[in-house]
């Protein structure tokens, strides 16, 4: 005679198993995906820009190659200065025609052992090569950690380190002209004009909170960083917080007007938490084709 298990499985505890089962490998599946998405999003990559420019003054047709870095905040761990290291190169195999750097180089300075010595090894590993094309303005990051030094520093590898001042270059025969405004955040922003010379030429600025860009005689281009767009975006709501007076729209990637152009950068970096959602660790490939106004 057969024996049949008296332990025998009922549908309704097969079913709650089954349930059971598959919201822990829910569960599970989502927090792996999150933990690489968090991951991803840390990880520094590279954002393609197309900003077209119409300029009365100039008499053709221009093209500008420009890298725009922001917010890298970098802390004083071998391992913080190689992930930097990694990114200039990716950035020199782009060759562009400019690398523009919009401040906040250092992580908190009161996390720093040694600032002076972080200070020293950060513009060096910033200025190590194809030191004519760079370009650099402080952010409140170095307003908060002596930006006088900062300034010195830069100075002494010499670097074109802009504060409220204008420098021009030459490119393929053509003079740009880059204007580099303090951080208006830390009320180091000084408005200051384009010189007449640079009247005909490819003009652009540079400062870290785009704030800046809205001082009442800005106009053109202007490159700026600060927001890391946010840092954290949630759908339908976007960033929970921005420290900036710059209008919303002008705090994370491209905004035009009638007088302006502002590209805002979402930064390299992270501050206060090591973490993104909704934006991604980036530095930007930007062309900017220069044109006659028609």
């Amino acid at each position: 005679m057969l024996k049949y298990s008296q332990h025998f499985v009922t549908r309704e505890t097969f079913k709650m198993w089954f349930t059971i089962r598959l919201t822990l490998t829910i569960f599970i599946l989502i927090i792996v995906g999150c933990f690489f998405w968090f991951y991803q999003n840390l990880q520094i990559s590279m954002n393609i820009e197309n900003i077209p420019i119409e300029d009365k003054f100039i008499k053709k047709d221009k093209i500008l190659k420009v890298a725009l870095v922001g917010d890298i905040h970098i802390f004083d761990t071998q391992k913080e200065y190689n992930k930097i290291s990694k990114m200039l190169k990716n950035i020199e195999k782009q060759n562009p025609d400019l690398i523009v750097f919009a401040g906040d180089y250092t992580g908190s300075p009161e996390t720093i052992a040694n600032m002076e010595e972080h200070r020293s090894k950060i513009v060096k590993l910033l200025t190590k090569n194809e030191k004519h094309k760079k370009i650099f303005v402080l952010g409140n990051y170095e307003s908060w950690s002596n930006p006088e030094a900062w300034i010195n520093s830069f100075r002494e590898e010499k670097a074109h380190i802009l504060n409220n001042e204008t420098t021009q270059v030459n490119i393929r025969g053509e003079n740009v002209c880059i204007r580099g405004l303090g951080d208006f955040f830390t009320k180091m922003f000084q408005y200051t004009d384009f010189p007449v010379d640079c009247m005909i030429a490819m003009k652009l600025t540079v400062t870290h909170d785009p704030a800046g860009a809205f001082h009442q005689n800005m106009y053109g281009l202007i490159l700026a960083a600060h927001t890391h767009c946010g840092q954290i975006r949630l759908p339908f709501i976007g960033a929970l917080w921005v420290p900036s007076d710059a209008p919303q729209e002008a705090t994370c990637g491209l905004y035009i007007d009638k007088k302006r152009t502002v590209f805002t950068t979402a930064g390299a970096g992270t501050t206060v938490l090591p973490i993104r959602i909704g934006t991604r660790s980036s530095w930007d490939l930007i062309t900017i084709r220069y044109s006659p106004t028609q």
